[in-house]
């Protein structure tokens, strides 16, 4: 019997998709992605207008199930604007760092928006020509702000600055390049940054200050090389995770201590293609997701998880199989639920190229179609050994004010796979034990083998496009799941419950009053029945075993005073073939004079 209505419900609790977001007449790369503790998403990256010659940036924001809240824009004439990276604020904005190309230098901005995508402040690297800020983290309090500075006097900048843009402190390292993609700060502040040191990669310690702890140079071991590391996350046992390429361009991995000494050391390759280490991201358990960016005539993008051993548990490809190419430039995961966040741009065969985001659990799965493909990646492991490395501390930098101006941008979102199937329960799918429901699907497509999953029920599976009536017998939460080669296209939950407390709490046994008598309201079916009244005294003045009998008011033949009274009611009926008692109660009600 059919009772209500729930909202569907999403693999592991977590609305997952891929979705595409376009600017009209552009081409455009997304580039970085922030999630706010609300769940709400920034994704930013760059466009280039069809009638233009320069490269202007966008910056969008989305709802967790991925819908559009708004989309801003940098742009300058005759100047490539590109952002280069983001980070959400606790109070839902996000801070946002701009590189400016120019004709005869390069200016570096960080912008501070809001959570409607006002401007809060902006600020300028100072006395800067040759490159800029790339990188900003979020701390426990501020924001790190890191780039490389090439060129004849090649250093690295850090620069912490508050929420509104006041700088705590500002370091330069010589001999090292430091931009994080991420990096792990400890219980005492103490942050430890990846990097590279020529082709040494480096780990390098500061205190809460900015202090030069520790810096480390890994390489191989009979080897004075080891690669590039871009990524530091945290692992069980107080172990980082270090990730990046080595020189084989091959995603490479190194697990550490907080002294910098290595451990396990662990390299990916594909049969066919190589693949680099562009960016890491870990869970609650260790557990460490890679962003993997694949070097090949016909990609798409990949994440591999690993667990806290470094031993591989999967690796997906994400994305739509018409795409020529499809590149994966950053990784992070949603504070609010777990989920994955990936975001890059794919090829159709042109010039022209569109961005998207994948929104993953963390087993690696999307609803919709065109779900992941396993990657058959090659796992093998290095010696790796450590050094001091002679990282030289040099003068600060400084911020200044500056205004400049954010306009609004026209964007489309899209799901990047749609799927046109839908399942379609004859009736609610809140229902009573024993009782089944008719399952059918909406725009079947001819030749496509789907599947069916409906947990705790008989069936509980079918390859048939109508799978007809499904029973369920126990009270539960059950997930109804319609599959195509894997890839979840939709689903549903039913709900099986007996909502019996369906008693009024109070009567009046006189004309014209809606409840005039006493009995139960019973929506699923049941065998035996048990109804007891007691006054306040814990005297039974009522008894029935009869569902349609009602209680009038009186006793005996005489009024009952105007009291509350304590009823007991007991259902039975058979379930999984028993006699169960299905429904229990003792409550008050009240009798109105």
């Amino acid at each position: 019997m059919a009772l209500g209505i729930l909202a569907p419900s999403f693999i592991h609790g977590q609305n997952t998709y891929q979705r595409l977001i376009t600017v009209p007449d552009s081409s455009c790369s997304a580039t970085r992605v922030s999630a706010a503790p609300s769940g709400d998403i920034f994704v930013a990256g760059n466009f280039l207008d069809n009638n233009a010659v320069t490269t202007a940036s966008l910056l969008t924001k989305l709802s967790s199930d991925g819908s559009l809240q708004w989309s801003k824009k940098w742009e300058a004439p005759g100047q490539i604007v590109d952002i280069r990276d983001i980070a959400a604020t606790t109070s839902g904005g996000v801070i946002v760092t701009i590189a400016y190309y120019l004709n005869n230098g390069f200016r570096n901005e960080i912008v501070a928006l809001d959570a409607d995508g006002a401007t809060k402040w902006t600020k300028q690297l100072d006395n800067n020509a040759n490159w800029g800020i790339s990188d900003i983290n979020a701390l426990k309090s501020g924001y790190l702000l890191s780039g490389y500075f090439a060129g004849t006097n090649s250093r690295s900048a850090l620069i912490k600055i508050d929420e509104n843009g006041n700088t705590l402190w500002s370091k330069q390292f010589n001999n090292v390049e430091i931009a994080p993609r991420a990096l792990f700060e400890d219980t005492n502040g103490d942050l430890f940054l990846p990097g590279r040191s020529g082709v040494k990669g480096t780990l390098v310690r500061l205190s809460a200050n900015g202090d030069l702890l520790k810096a480390t140079d890994i390489t191989v071991d009979g080897s004075a090389a080891l690669g590039v590391l871009f990524s530091c996350v945290k692992t069980t046992n107080d172990s980082l995770v270090l990730s990046g390429y080595d020189l084989d361009f091959q995603a490479l991995l190194v697990k550490v201590d907080k002294n910098g000494n290595p451990g396990t050391t662990v390299y990916l390759a594909t049969p066919n293609s190589i693949i680099f280490g562009v960016g890491s991201t870990s869970d609650a358990s260790g557990n460490i997701y890679l962003n993997l960016l694949e070097d090949a005539t016909s990609t798409r993008a990949m994440v591999a998880k690993l667990n806290s051993k470094l031993e591989l548990v999967w690796a997906n490809r994400f994305g739509n199989d018409s795409a020529i190419r499809t590149y994966s430039y950053d990784l992070t995961n949603s504070p609010s639920d777990g989920a994955l966040l990936l975001c890059g741009n794919q090829f159709f065969g042109t010039a022209s190229s569109v961005s998207f985001l994948v929104k993953t659990n963390t087993d690696g799965e999307v609803k919709g179609a065109c779900c992941p493909k396993s990657v058959p990646l090659t796992r093998g492991t290095y010696k790796t050994v450590a050094e001091p490395s002679p990282v030289a501390l040099a003068t600060g930098l400084t911020l200044s004010n500056l205004t400049i101006p954010v306009a609004e941008l026209e964007v489309d979102v899209n799901d990047w796979c749609p799927s046109e199937e839908k399942i379609i329960p004859d009736s609610s799918i809140l229902v009573c034990p024993g009782n089944c429901i008719i399952f059918s699907m909406s725009n079947p497509r001819a030749g496509a083998a789907y599947q069916w999953e409906f947990a705790g029920a008989t069936p509980d599976s079918s390859s048939l496009v109508n799978p007809g009536s499904i029973c369920y017998n126990s009270k539960g939460d059950y997930t109804v799941l319609l599959k195509e080669d894997g890839c979840v296209l939709d689903t549903t939950m039913v709900k099986v419950d007996n909502p019996q407390d369906g008693f009024p709490n109070a009567f009046m046994p006189k004309s014209g009053a809606k409840n005039q008598t006493f009995k139960p309201l019973i929506y699923c079916d049941i065998e035996d029945y048990h109804l007891e009244i007691f006054n306040r005294w814990g005297d039974m003045i009522f008894e029935s075993f009869d569902r349609n009998e009602a209680w009038d008011g009186t006793v005996n033949g005489k009024p009952a005073p105007m009291d509350v009274y304590v009823y007991r009611v007991q259902f039975f009926a058979t379930r999984d073939g028993e006699r169960k008692l299905v429904y229990e109660a003792k409550k008050e009600l009240t009798l109105i004079r």
